[in-house]
C-alpha cells in the first residue's frame, strides 16, 4: 500500500464512527495517524514530505502499526495519546495516558500571564505553579522569562515524568524547573511551605463538576480523572485555597459556569479581579492582585 493509499483508508475508516464523522479534519488527522507512525518506525517527517513520497510503499510493520492507531481511534481513543504530541502555543509537548492533554483555552490563561508580566518594570525572579501536569505553563513562563525560576506541584508521578522531558526538549534542561510531589490531592499549597513566597501563582486546577456531564465522553473515559474533576461536594476547594492565600499577582483558569462565583468569593477577601475571555467568549481565566 502506498503512503496516500494509507492516509485515504484511514480517513475513511475514522468516517465510520459516527462521532468523529460530524467532525472536520479527518483528512488531518489520517496524515497525523501516518506522520507519528513515520516517527515510531523509520524518520521523522514533514507533512510536505509526506506528500511528496505520497507514492512510496509502506513498510509492512508500519502499516499494520498504522492502521491499528486508526482502530483505537475510532474506539474514542484521544489522537493526541495516538500521536504522543500536542502543539500548545509555539511548542510541540510529550503527552500520553495518564496526563491531561493541552487545550486552546489554556493557552489563554498562558498569553495572559505573560501579558500581564512583561508589563512589570521588574521580570519576575520565581514563580509557583499548582498542577502541572505536562508542564505547559510553567515552561512557556520560563521560555517567555529566561532568568524566571518556576517550583511546580504535581500529584500524578507520570505526569511529573512528561513534563521533565518537555521541559527537556522545550527549553534544553530542567535547570529553572522543579517539581514538588503534593501529600493529596487537596493539599494545595502544601508543597510549597518550604520555600520563600513566589512573585505571582498560576494554575489550571481540576474543575469540572462530576454530577453535570461537563466533560465529554471520550475524555471522562480516557483522560486522568484528578486532573479534570473538582471535589463532587466542593467545587470551588482550590479557588477557595488560593484566595486564602498570600497576596501576589495569580492567574487562574477557571469554569465558565462558575466565573461570577470564583470572582466574588476572590472579590469578598479583598483582591482586585479581572475575567478574562476565551476564543468562544467564554470567562475562562481570572486575574487576581
Amino acid at each position: 500500500m502506498r503512503i496516500v493509499d494509507l492516509i485515504r483508508s484511514i480517513e475513511m475508516r475514522l468516517a465510520s464512527n459516527p462521532l468523529l464523522a460530524e467532525r472536520e479534519g479527518l483528512t488531518s488527522e489520517a496524515e497525523q495517524l501516518v506522520l507519528a507512525a513515520y516517527r515510531r518506525f523509520q524518520k521523522p517527517m514533514t507533512r510536505f514530505e509526506l506528500y511528496a513520497n505520497s507514492a512510496t510503499e509502506v513498510d509492512p510493520d508500519l502499516l499494520t502499526f498504522a492502521l491499528a492507531q486508526s482502530r483505537h481511534r475510532t474506539e474514542g481513543f484521544p489522537l493526541q495519546y495516538l500521536t504522543e504530541t500536542q502543539q500548545f502555543l509555539d511548542h510541540e509537548y510529550r503527552v500520553g495516558p495518564g496526563v491531561l492533554i493541552p487545550r486552546p483555552e489554556t493557552e489563554i490563561l498562558a498569553v495572559t500571564a505573560i501579558e500581564f508580566l512583561r508589563n512589570r518594570a521588574v521580570a519576575p525572579p520565581v514563580g509557583h505553579e499548582i498542577g502541572t501536569g505536562s508542564g505547559i505553563l510553567s515552561i512557556e513562563l520560563l521560555s517567555a522569562f529566561p532568568s524566571l525560576i518556576m517550583h511546580a506541584s504535581e500529584l500524578s508521578g507520570v505526569a511529573r515524568g512528561f513534563a521533565q522531558e518537555n521541559a527537556k526538549r522545550v527549553l534544553g534542561s530542567v535547570d529553572r524547573f522543579s517539581i514538588l510531589s503534593p501529600r493529596s490531592p487537596l493539599e494545595v499549597l502544601e508543597p510549597f511551605d518550604k520555600l520563600p513566597p513566589p512573585d505571582f501563582l498560576i494554575s489550571n486546577p481540576p474543575y469540572l463538576d462530576p454530577a453535570q456531564n461537563e466533560a465529554t465522553r471520550d475524555v471522562a473515559q480516557h483522560e486522568p480523572h484528578e486532573a479534570l474533576f473538582a471535589p463532587p461536594l466542593k467545587l470551588l476547594h482550590f479557588y477557595e485555597a488560593f484566595a486564602r492565600s498570600r497576596r501576589i499577582p495569580t492567574f487562574l483558569e477557571i469554569p465558565h459556569e462558575r466565573a461570577r462565583a470564583i470572582e466574588l468569593l476572590f472579590g469578598a477577601m479583598g483582591w482586585k479581579t479581572r475575567l478574562v475571555s476565551d476564543l468562544t467568549g467564554r470567562e475562562r481565566v481570572l486575574i487576581a492582585e
